[in-house]
């Protein structure tokens, strides 16, 4: 096992969102693509970017309060440019390059695609997130979990478990702009269940990994040769010029497919109690040690049991407000050496992308 690796608390906080959450503005994102490129073409902001009196007055309207920290993410906003300009994989790429991508932490949401697109009464109990594909990779999620499903009328959406959230292919038109303005920035899109219909036929999965392939594929990095314990390094995956790593669930197609990687396994507590959910994440990692698959991942997150659905309590949202700071926590003081990548529900609720920077720096690897 190895060492462990403590980060200092007095440098890196538990942040408070998990408790404002519930206040953010449902404004559509209004981040514009200009201002990203700046960013991550290390370029710097000019005065008239950061200036607020150049902002439309719809703009200002629609931007959170400055106070709202890490939610400020309109056009312009001094608050959100400063935290984008750390959400660069290749700023310190010297340190990145020879770190293979199943060492380093990496941030995840779970459920994705399931942050809009159901009447309100069962938000509670469907959506694991409030921000969309884009947002969160500007915040910076390197890991998207999506689960896919085929409709009556032919057309694929993101479902949670038999639910149908939302049309997958916008989903996949926001991973690509991001990936087009950030080639260097790695993302891994585990297309992790089918579970609509219960029978996902081949004809189902051709007509998926077709615009899987339409979409992506210029960008998607081929796992031959890479599937080997701790995966490719940084330095062998940009040599490649492709950002994307796309896992698949169903083992037959991946197989069939040479631009696909295996499934990855992930650690579901299944539990909603907070106690629960550390000895399952720790068991978690222990276990792990005895597999060799470059990826994987712990779902730090709460389940509803089905009393909680019935009785109408501990939804989705207020299990990630138990639970967010405790697991900013247990990552940042116990187990950042530890793991690979690390999902959760309302992923601004909880800091681990914070720990993700600082703890990857505190090890020499500088993550972003």
């Amino acid at each position: 096992m190895n060492k462990k690796l403590k980060l200092n608390p007095d440098q890196l906080k538990v942040n408070k969102i998990g408790t404002s959450i519930q206040t953010v503005q449902k404004a559509e994102d209004i981040i514009d693509s200009d201002i990203l490129h700046n960013y991550l073409s290390y370029s710097t902001p000019t005065a008239a970017h950061l200036s607020n009196d150049n902002k439309t007055k719809a703009d200002r309207r629609s931007c959170p309060s400055p106070r709202s920290n890490r939610m400020a993410y309109c056009y312009g906003d001094p608050t959100w440019s400063a935290a984008a300009a750390q959400l660069i994989f290749g700023a310190k790429r010297e340190y990145l390059g020879n770190q293979r991508i199943g060492n380093v932490f990496i941030p995840g949401t779970h459920n994705s695609g399931s942050y809009k697109g159901i009447i309100a009464v069962f938000e509670g109990y469907v959506l694991n997130q409030d921000r969309n594909i884009w947002t969160q990779l500007v915040f910076g999620i390197r890991y998207l979990d999506l689960r896919i499903g085929y409709t009556p009328e032919e057309e694929l959406y993101i479902y949670h478990d038999h639910v149908r959230v939302a049309k997958v292919e916008p989903i996949l038109r926001q991973i690509k702009k991001f990936a087009e303005l950030a080639p260097r920035e790695v993302i891994i899109v585990d297309i992790h269940r089918f579970p609509f219909p219960r029978n996902f036929t081949r004809q189902m999965h051709q007509k998926f990994t077709r615009m899987l392939d339409d979409i992506l594929g210029v960008h998607v990095l081929s796992p031959h040769g890479y599937q080997r314990e701790g995966g490719p390094s940084f330095n062998e995956i940009w040599a490649q010029n492709k950002s994307i790593i796309i896992s698949y669930a169903d083992s037959l197609v991946s197989n069939s497919n040479p631009w696909l990687w295996q499934p990855i396994k992930q650690f579901w507590g299944n539990t909603n109690k907070v106690s629960e959910l550390k000895d399952y994440l720790w068991r978690s990692i222990s276990e792990y040690k005895g597999f060799r698959n470059p990826l994987w991942a712990l779902m730090a997150e709460l389940t509803p049991g089905t009393w909680d659905v019935i009785l109408r309590k501990n939804n989705l949202r207020v299990l990630a407000q138990n639970v967010n700071k405790e697991v900013t926590k247990w990552f940042r003081d116990e187990w950042f050496n530890e793991a690979n990548i690390v999902t959760s529900d309302y992923f601004l609720g909880n800091d681990l992308i914070r720990v993700a920077i600082e703890g990857n720096k505190a090890k020499n690897v500088n993550y972003y």
